[in-house]
């Protein structure tokens, strides 16, 4: 008995993550100006080595959790797209309000062992100065989480796709948070030179990585994607 041979069906080409554009002009200035904050800090304000570190921290830490939210507030505005407009400004104010808790969550988790040794060595983290900073760094955030929201919403992107798109970013600031965590041990010992060098070097690469996303997904690429049942 002669056997029938079964043709397998044609899998699907998978489809490639959507990538984020490079910045615009503005969205670059605006890219360089939150960047160069911290840096301020240092430079302007004579800070020591935790408030320049804690406050790059943060800064990450926001557009980790800014992420996130955006994404959340655009699936359930896609979900009820004749929402009221009282119940879209209550949704944004619980927004920012998650956002600002989340990010001051993920500061403490990614930045207690800065404050250890800032103690140790008898530096004081918290001040008006820093604060106000802090503040700042919000405000310079904003219009791009915002930005990005309308962009999304207009888009015909899926949730997948976006969190697709967006795994590579929070690759890149995750990879910086660790990199603040290492140097936390030893910024404290570099001198006022070496700390005045070494935020100019953490700052020109965070704008860097910033400034060019396609390098940060190239980094992030985790190989050829092979679709379900392949």
């Amino acid at each position: 008995m002669a056997k029938r041979h079964v043709r397998s069906p044609a899998r699907k080409p998978c489809q490639e993550a959507p990538i984020r554009p490079l910045p615009s002009r503005a969205q670059a200035a605006a890219i360089v100006i939150r960047n160069l904050i911290p840096l301020a800090g240092i430079v302007v304000l004579g800070w020591l080595a935790g408030q320049f570190l804690i406050l790059s921290v943060f800064s990450l830490a926001l557009s980790i959790v800014g992420i996130g939210t955006t994404g959340v507030m655009v699936s359930t505005r896609k979900q009820m797209p004749d929402a009221r407009l009282s119940d879209q400004i209550s949704s944004g104010v619980i927004a920012i309000g998650l956002t600002l808790f989340g990010s001051v969550i993920l500061t403490a988790l990614f930045g207690w062992v800065i404050a250890v040794f800032a103690v140790n060595i008898g530096e004081s983290l918290f001040d008006g100065a820093l604060l106000g900073s802090a503040l700042l760094v919000v405000i310079s955030a904003a219009p791009a989480m915002v930005r990005q929201y309308r962009e999304d919403l207009a888009s015909s992107l899926t949730e997948e796709q976006r969190k697709q798109r967006d795994q590579p970013t929070v690759f890149g600031l995750v990879l910086s948070a660790g990199l603040i965590f290492v140097l936390s041990g030893y910024a404290p010992g570099f001198g006022r030179f070496g700390l005045v060098a070494l935020a100019f070097a953490v700052t020109a690469l965070f704008i860097f990585r910033d400034l060019r996303p396609d390098l940060v997904r190239s980094l992030a690429a985790r190989g050829p994607q092979v679709p379900p049942g392949g």
